[in-house]
């Protein structure tokens, strides 16, 4: 079939000669007139075209990743906790908080300034401030010392569920280094796991996390919701209570809990909670089976 853009076109079944529409807009009207299509676009020499294919939905995705170069692999402190100090923070004062986290055994992993570390905000200078950090060098150097990476340029609390985010992070490392090597999203909608089931296809608020989790997250401040569940068993992170797959369920999360739902099956690495990460950090586990013993990560 050979289009020419923006004109009318006779537009022909390649096998069988048989007339399928007069414009392209037609033409993706039509879509069960014959089973090969032939598109050769004049004017558009040297141009590769790959066509991506496969049995499920998920496999076209892990593909395309693939051909991308591969999901994109964070540094594992890029998981962690980041704390952004107020807009009129001196020197001393962004100090006093480094230490306080560290002292208090607050995890952070990354510690922001503001505009005003620099000599004009808005619009913004890349000139330090010599009267409020004074000495900046001397500054960074320790709180990389400490720990800390640094970024220029979050709000001051931390939620009771904090801990629980530093723990999951062996597991979202699996979920980005799968993401790397296989193509396959370490968030991404749950009909891609379960496509045969034509329920899946109406649901946009929740999603699978990694192989073995899905969220289910709550809105305007409501504790319940319907939450339906994918073929197999599934627990309550937080409960351990189980539910049947292929049901929808009313459940009510506490405001100060995760809405997390754990597939049976799965081995759930949970971290003893650290200050901040590096290259040489060791986490203690605590593994959680969920089902059968022969659970996998």
């Amino acid at each position: 079939m050979r289009i020419q853009p923006k004109k009318q076109q006779n537009i022909q079944n390649a096998k069988t000669r048989k007339h399928i529409s007069t414009t392209t807009e037609d033409l993706y009207k039509n879509r069960s007139n014959g089973d090969k299509v032939f598109i050769d676009i004049p004017g558009a020499k040297g141009i590769e075209v790959f066509i991506i294919t496969g049995p499920e939905l998920l496999d076209v995705v892990k593909k395309y990743n693939l051909l991308s170069g591969g999901g994109c692999l964070p540094p594992m402190w890029g998981l962690g906790f980041k704390y952004r100090v107020k807009g009129d923070a001196i020197q001393d004062s962004v100090m006093r908080f480094a230490d306080y986290f560290r002292n208090n055994h607050i995890p952070c992993d990354v510690l922001g300034l503001e505009p005003g570390w620099q000599t004009a905000t808005y619009s913004c200078s890349y000139i330090w401030s010599k009267e409020r950090f004074p000495q900046h060098k001397e500054m960074l150097a320790q709180l990389q010392q400490k720990g800390y990476k640094i970024n220029l340029w979050e709000h001051a609390y931390v939620h009771p569920t904090s801990p629980i985010r530093k723990a999951l992070e062996p597991y979202l490392y699996t979920a980005f280094r799968t993401y790397q090597q296989e193509g396959i999203p370490p968030f991404r909608p749950l009909l891609m796991d379960d496509p045969k089931d034509e329920r899946l296809r109406t649901i946009s608020d929740q999603y699978m996390i990694g192989n073995g989790m899905m969220a289910a997250p709550l809105y305007e401040n409501k504790k319940s919701r319907k939450v339906y569940f994918p073929e197999g068993v599934w627990y309550n992170f937080n409960t351990n209570e189980k539910y049947e797959g292929n049901r929808e369920y009313e459940i009510t999360t506490e405001l100060n809990q995760l809405p997390l739902y754990v597939r049976q099956g799965t081995l759930l690495p949970l971290a003893e909670p650290v200050p901040y990460i590096n290259t040489q950090t060791v986490f203690n586990l605590n593994c959680k089976i969920y089902g059968t013993p022969t659970a996998t990560c």
